[in-house]
């Protein structure tokens, strides 16, 4: 519950991308695109398995993500 209040508070200062590692909740593991929705980072605990970004873009609207995606 302080892990998710923590990622809440984050999401409400208005941080894009939260996410809590080492907890099985695909809500608070994943990371989605703040434009349209699509999953762009799947995560199960620490462990990342698909990552669907196209040169640190989303595929589908092409908002580009901040980071290091090489």
């Amino acid at each position: 519950s302080s892990l998710d209040r923590a990622r809440q508070i984050a999401l409400a200062a208005g941080i894009d991308h939260v996410y809590v590692g080492n907890v099985l909740d695909p809500d608070a593991q994943n990371t989605r695109c703040k434009s349209c929705g699509r999953m762009l980072i799947q995560r199960t605990g620490q462990s990342v398995l698909q990552n669907y970004l196209v040169n640190g873009r989303c595929p589908d609207c092409k908002l580009e993500l901040y980071g290091i995606w090489q």
